[in-house]
């Protein structure tokens, strides 16, 4: 098959045309139905169902895939699904739990974001109003109650106020991610090495308690990296302190053997019977997310170390990729899939100017050219032998997003991780 840019422009375009083929309407929204883990009977299963308003899995983040379709191939119905699929997101805010209002990925601040860049992509102003609307109504949010990570937390969120707030003068957006911060700190856990965060929010007993985890979704990564942008804004040295003492902490965990971090879900720490963790390599858990991680930290604070700690996270991610493009992906998506590794080595490639890596990532866009989108075969998606689902991190969207990217990742920026400079590129 010829490997050009414009072929994966071409498979973004398919999936965004099956997302609009079969989106439900009802008036002037529209919502999908598939694949989703719910818990039934006490276990979670897959089941199917329409999506909820979040940017990890529900209509807001499929709207953003659509809408940067809009504006590279100029198709009406990619605009239109765009629409209908945000407005009903707007219209379903009341499903956001009350713990995680104050998270990027799963709360209000993920809708709002994709309203302010759909105000640009569509060229639809009064989006932009309804984001900024939506972002007032954060600090009436206590943040007690929410959670402390990336994927439902204010850790999350700390980035994309501090670009809005920026951009748009307000400097209410950055104080507010400045109190996000702030609450961050006040509730690390310290250790002689390091700070962690007790994002599963159990018992501070120690022999009910798990290990604090790593990574980058729900462990110290991705709290630590919200924490260095702060003080790359502020200059605060207390955030760039709490940031490095959260790498610290992953830094103590790690397994040289393995070339990666630890998965300390499910790890009885202390207590009669202990198991060993697992290890993953994915966004959300392991080398790809901490990976990202330390590339940013790399960037803003040139220290060799990060990059060292980038270079392992890079290589783990490789190879698994590299075993992978040998027989049959269990997934694609961007959480815990292909396409979500891969994303670390177009991100790596950018920051460390090194074309293997851009190469590799190429290989599993032509990998996934030829084995999903040739052959007309579903993809698989990250809710395991429950077929496609349409959502961002777990789904048709983010695979489309991932194919947007490496047409054109110049102009397309990584949801993996929100970069300063890029969060309102339309």
């Amino acid at each position: 098959m010829p490997h050009t840019y414009e072929r994966y422009l071409a498979v973004a375009d398919a999936i965004g045309a099956q997302l609009c083929r079969d989106a439900l309407w009802v008036g002037q929204r529209c919502n999908w139905l598939g694949a989703s883990m719910e818990v039934v009977g006490g276990t979670w299963q897959p089941v199917q169902r329409t999506f909820g308003p979040d940017f990890y899995n529900g209509t807001s983040g499929i709207a953003l895939f659509l809408g940067r379709l809009y504006r590279l191939m100029n198709e009406r119905i990619y605009r239109m699904t765009a629409l209908g699929a945000i407005r009903q997101a707007i219209s379903r805010l009341d499903d956001i739990s009350p713990m995680a209002q104050g998270s990027f990925y799963l709360g209000l601040t993920g809708v709002a974001y994709t309203c302010t860049m759909l105000a640009s992509l569509l060229d639809e102003a009064s989006l932009l109003d309804q984001g900024l609307s939506l972002l007032d109504q954060l600090p009436d949010v206590d943040a007690t109650t929410q959670g402390q990570d990336v994927l439902s937390g204010c850790a999350g969120s700390i980035p994309v106020l501090l670009h809005l707030g920026r951009e748009h003068n307000r400097q209410d957006m950055i104080e507010l991610a400045i109190h996000y911060g702030q609450h961050l700190l006040d509730t690390a856990r310290r250790w002689t090495f390091g700070l962690s965060w007790n994002t599963l929010q159990l018992s501070e007993q120690p022999e009910l308690s798990q290990r604090d985890l790593l990574g980058f979704s729900h462990g110290a990564a991705g709290v630590a990296w919200s924490l260095l942008e702060l003080y790359q804004e502020t200059k605060q040295d207390q955030f760039r302190q709490g940031a490095e003492q959260g790498f610290q902490y992953e830094r103590h965990w790690f397994s040289p053997q393995q070339r990666n971090w630890p998965d300390f879900r499910g790890f009885q720490g202390l207590g009669h019977t202990i198991q060993e963790p697992g290890f993953m390599i994915a966004w959300c858990h392991g080398a790809p997310g901490i990976g990202l991680s330390r590339l940013r930290a790399y960037e803003l604070l040139r220290d060799e170390t990060y990059r060292q700690e980038a270079e392992i996270a890079i290589h783990t991610t490789a190879a698994a990729l590299e075993q992978s493009l040998l027989g049959s992906a269990s997934s694609f998506c961007l959480c815990h899939g292909l396409a979500g590794n891969a994303d670390l080595l177009l991100y790596g490639a950018h920051i460390l100017n090194n074309s293997h890596y851009l190469a590799l990532a190429e290989q599993v866009g032509q990998y996934g050219a030829e084995r999903y989108d040739a052959t007309q075969t579903p993809w698989p998606c990250g809710i395991l032998d429950a077929g496609e689902t349409p959502g961002l991190f777990l789904g048709l969207a983010g695979i489309g997003y991932f194919y947007l990217r490496l047409h054109d990742r110049v102009n397309v920026p990584p949801i993996t991780i929100l970069l300063p400079g890029e969060v309102r590129r339309p």
